[in-house]
């Protein structure tokens, strides 16, 4: 998967082994964790773009403001 996430689909969460509730290894398969299904997308080795006023988040392709309070508070 790359570029913008699809609808319903999540982060991966980079777990690579399925472990027990007292945290012993047990076999990933029917577990029902992550590491299971491997699902997602890894994060880009630099997420964050910076340029101008916004970030690019490059994981999801959002675009944020660097200052979400451009106009100054408050506002008359």
């Amino acid at each position: 998967m790359s570029g913008i996430l699809q609808a319903g689909s999540y982060l991966w969460s980079g777990q690579l082994s399925c472990h027990d509730t007292d945290g012993r290894l047990i076999t990933c398969e029917g577990s029902g964790q992550d590491a299971e299904f491997k699902r997602g997308a890894p994060w880009p080795e630099k997420r964050f773009q910076v340029e101008a006023g916004v970030v690019l988040d490059r994981l999801t392709n959002l675009l944020w403001m660097r200052d979400t309070n451009i106009a100054g508070f408050p506002l008359s």
